[in-house]
């Protein structure tokens, strides 16, 4: 079963950084409940969606169909899972979500099983979410990500495969 795998590092633009500051709350997560929030409105901010998904077809060649893109900030969050069925991929199928992380902004170690990955600004990793993970911060404030849903399997296999 994949759980975590570090995919490569992208360039981040600088317009995220921008956004950073203004728009974004710490997010929380205490045994799947979220205490604290998302930005406010993601589609405030469509010109730094647009450009992540540009540059991650580009600099990794991912190709695959996405779900919904949520902007998060962690402190350090305990071990966890999300409790996600599955869900359907613009493509019109039914299959098990994977979260594709960019990291835009601080550090940390994400955990899941006996993996950990540090991770930094430009990192993009995978993770399954039904499997048991956590995130440890090590920047002085929080870490940001840029976290799209995508197809588990079929995202990996791209990757892999360009990697």
């Amino acid at each position: 079963m994949i759980k975590l795998v570090h995919i490569g590092k992208i360039a981040i633009p600088k317009v995220a950084s921008q956004m950073t500051r203004k728009a974004l709350m710490r997010r929380e997560i205490i045994q799947r409940q979220i205490s604290r929030g998302f930005v406010e409105d993601i589609n405030e901010v469509p010109e730094v969606r647009q450009e992540l998904a540009h540059r991650l077809r580009q600099e990794l060649k991912l190709k695959s169909d996405y779900s919904e893109v949520s902007f998060l900030c962690f402190g350090d969050v305990p071990e966890h899972d999300d409790d996600w069925g599955k869900v359907k991929i613009k493509a019109g199928h039914w299959v098990q979500p994977g979260f594709l992380h960019i990291v835009l902004k601080g550090s940390g170690y994400i955990r899941s099983g006996q993996k950990s990955i540090h991770v930094k600004r430009g990192d993009v990793f995978l993770h399954n979410p039904k499997a048991q993970h956590s995130f440890e911060k090590t920047s002085k404030d929080f870490c940001m990500t840029f976290c799209i849903t995508v197809p588990l399997t079929r995202a990996f296999n791209e990757m892999t495969k360009t990697n």
